[in-house]
């Protein structure tokens, strides 16, 4: 449907804080915005679906709507509800960047089996890796916190906290205990 359910998500939700989305007319964040991926001027070579104008929820088909239910409490004095709007408020403009791209790219993936998304993501997931750790290639010079090295692809930090640690390189020069950077490459 066009987003019309009104209670998706039973009692759980508040009638008065759902939110709905417009991927096409909501304004986004400067910052984000490009002009290939305005819905309003854009055009899908291989479906030939856009570009969209008021009324777009009721003239399209096929059309998909995604239900979204985000909880979040800050139970801080004084902060509580500046930090619950702040948060509210970035996941519904990452969510409005995230759909209204993935309608904006369609026709890099119309038509895709499960097999063909799946080596994309693959493939993608090691180009960002190799951005993250190769500074020349993501244009950026390395980080002065990791002494010009590059940084893992990822990394878990973990506090040994046995009172006998099993392995004696556990603990530091002084007998504390440190903590172990484990690679998960």
């Amino acid at each position: 449907n066009a987003g019309t359910n009104e209670q998706v998500f039973k009692d759980a939700c508040p009638k008065d804080d759902i939110c709905k989305l417009d991927i096409v007319f909501d304004e986004i964040p400067e910052r984000y915005y490009k002009p290939s991926e305005d819905l309003r001027q854009f055009r899908s070579v291989k479906t030939g679906r856009g570009p969209f104008t008021e009324g777009w929820r009721e003239t399209q088909r096929p059309i998909m709507c995604s239900y979204k239910m985000v909880a979040v409490s800050f139970e801080v004095y004084g902060f509580q509800t500046r930090v619950e709007h702040w948060v509210h408020k970035n996941i519904r403009d990452i969510l409005l960047i995230g759909h209204r791209q993935a309608f904006a790219w369609i026709d890099e993936w119309i038509g895709m089996s499960i097999d063909d998304v799946r080596d994309f993501e693959k493939r993608l997931m090691k180009e960002t890796n190799l951005k993250i750790i190769t500074p020349e290639i993501s244009g950026q010079d390395s980080l002065p916190s990791t002494g010009g090295t590059p940084r893992p692809i990822l990394t878990r930090s973990m506090s040994v906290q046995e009172s006998q640690p099993s392995d004696p390189g556990e603990r530091d020069d002084q007998g504390k205990l440190r903590t172990i950077e484990r690679s998960l490459s």
